[in-house]
C-alpha cells in the first residue's frame, strides 16, 4: 500500500483534533486519538533512538498547553496534557519495532525491581523465573540485529524472537494473579508488557498483521483480568478511607473514580463519590494495612495499571489499523520519519499522523436513455416515472 496517499504527516496538531480532546469527542489512547464511535482520528508518534527524556517531554506539553491556548479547557483536560506527553514514550512501542531502545530500557528498569525483590521476597526465585531476564535480552537482541539481516535471516530471528516474546508473555501473565507484594507485581507486570508487544511487533514484522492484532487483544485480555483483580484487592474493602485527607497527594478525585471503575469494571463515574460517603467508617481490612508507606505503594501501582490499559487499548487499535492497512510497524514509523524529514540527528519530535480526507468525486452521467433514468435514481429524483413516462 502507498502510505503517501491514505496518510499525511504534520509537525502540529491540527485545531480540530485540540477542540475535539478538549470537548471530549475525542480521546488519546496512548498516542492514538479516536471518536466517539472508536475510529482513529490520528496517530500521536514520537519517532526517536531512544526513550524521550523528562526535559523532552516537558517540551512536548509546553507545545500541547501552547496550542490548547486557544481552547477552553477544563481542570481534568488540563492535567490530561501531562498524560499524553507522557504516555507517548510507551504508546511509541506500538509504532515500530525500531523502538527496541526503549524496551532495552524498560529491560533494565525490570532488572533493578528484580534485584530488589532478591533481598527482600522469599518467593523471588518464582517470579524471576517466569519473567527469565536472559530470554527477554535474547528476543530483544533478535529483533535489534533482524533490521540490518539479510531477508532469509531476518525472518529466522523474527520467528525465533516471536516465539520467545509469546513464551514470556504468557509466563508472567500467569505468575502475576499470585504475586504477593507490589514489587513483585511491578516486575511481573513489566515483563508481561514488554513481551506482549515484542510478540506482536514481531509479528507484524514477519507480515502477519491479522495475528499481531488478534494476539495482542487474547493476551490484553488476561492482563486486563489480573490487573483488575490486583486494583480491587488494593483499593480493599474499604475505598472510603480513600476520601481522607491524606491520600490526596497519593490517590486525587479524578484518579480514585478512575480506579474504582477500573477495578469493578463500570463506568459510574463521580456516582462512586456517593457511594464513598455512604460507606462506614470501619478499621482497615485486606491489602497493605500496617503502614501508610505501603498503602501508597499500593495506590500508585493501581493508577500505574490505569495508565497502561489505556496505552494497551491504543496499541490494540494501532494494531488494527497496521493489518488493515496491510503494513508493517517499521514501514509506518519510516514513512512519519520520511514525510516529516527527520534524520538521526533530529531530537524527538511530537508528530501528528492523519488519515487525508476523502473527497467525494460526482459520477458522470450518461447521455442515453437508461443512463439518464439511472442517474435521477441515484440522486434520489422522485419524477422519474412521469419523467420516463
Amino acid at each position: 500500500m502507498n502510505l503517501s496517499e491514505a496518510l499525511e504527516v504534520v509537525r502540529e496538531i491540527p485545531q480540530k483534533v485540540l477542540d475535539g480532546l478538549a470537548d471530549g469527542s475525542l480521546k488519546e489512547y496512548g498516542g492514538v486519538v479516536r471518536d466517539r464511535l472508536g475510529k482513529i482520528v490520528c496517530h500521536l508518534v514520537m519517532p526517536s533512538q531512544g526513550e524521550p527524556t523528562a526535559e523532552q517531554l516537558t517540551k512536548i506539553q509546553d507545545l500541547l498547553r501552547e496550542q490548547f491556548s486557544a481552547t477552553s479547557l477544563r481542570l481534568d483536560q488540563i492535567a490530561q496534557l501531562g498524560q499524553i506527553a507522557a504516555g507517548l514514550g510507551v504508546a511509541n512501542l506500538a509504532v515500530s519495532v525500531a523502538s527496541f531502545v526503549i524496551l532495552y530500557r524498560r529491560l533494565g528498569k525490570l532488572i533493578e525491581i528484580s534485584k530488589s525483590i532478591e533481598a527482600k521476597v522469599d518467593k523471588a526465585n518464582r517470579t524471576l523465573a517466569a519473567i527469565e531476564h536472559g530470554k527477554l535480552q535474547s528476543a530483544l537482541d533478535n529483533m535489534r540485529h533482524a533490521l540490518d539481516a539479510a531477508p532469509a535471516v531476518r525472518e529466522q530471528m523474527l520467528l525465533t524472537a516471536k516465539t520467545s516474546f509469546g513464551a514470556l508473555a504468557a509466563s508472567c501473565l500467569q505468575a502475576l494473579p499470585g504475586a504477593a507484594t507490589v514489587e513483585e507485581m511491578q516486575a511481573l507486570e513489566e515483563g508481561a508488557s514488554i513481551a506482549m508487544l515484542g510478540h506482536s511487533l514481531a509479528l507484524s514484522e514477519l507480515g502477519m498483521g491479522r495475528h499481531a492484532y488478534e494476539d495482542f487483544q487474547r493476551q490484553r485480555g488476561a492482563w486486563t483480568a489480573a490487573s483488575r483483580a490486583i486494583a480491587k484487592a488494593m483499593l480493599r474493602e474499604d475505598p472510603q478511607r480513600l476520601l481522607g485527607g491524606q491520600h490526596v497527594a497519593v490517590m486525587p478525585t479524578l484518579d480514585l473514580i478512575a480506579s474504582l471503575d477500573f477495578a469493578n469494571d463500570t463506568t459510574k463515574g463521580v456516582l462512586w463519590l456517593d457511594e464513598l460517603r455512604a460507606m462506614p467508617n470501619e478499621a482497615p481490612k485486606g491489602w497493605f494495612k500496617k503502614t501508610p508507606e505501603e498503602d501508597a505503594s499500593a495506590l500508585e501501582f493501581v493508577r500505574h495499571l490505569i495508565k497502561r490499559s489505556t496505552t494497551f487499548e491504543g496499541c490494540l487499535a494501532h494494531f488494527k489499523f497496521l493489518d488493515e492497512q496491510g503494513v508493517k510497524a517499521s514501514a509506518f514509523e519510516d514513512f512519519a520519519i520520511a514525510q516529516a524529514g527527520m534524520t538521526a540527528a533530529t531530537p524527538p519530535a511530537l508528530l501528528c499522523v492523519m488519515p487525508r480526507e476523502r473527497r467525494e468525486v460526482a459520477a458522470p452521467v450518461a447521455k442515453g436513455g437508461f443512463g439518464r433514468w439511472l442517474a435521477r435514481l441515484l440522486q434520489g429524483k422522485r419524477e422519474i416515472a412521469a419523467s420516463d413516462a
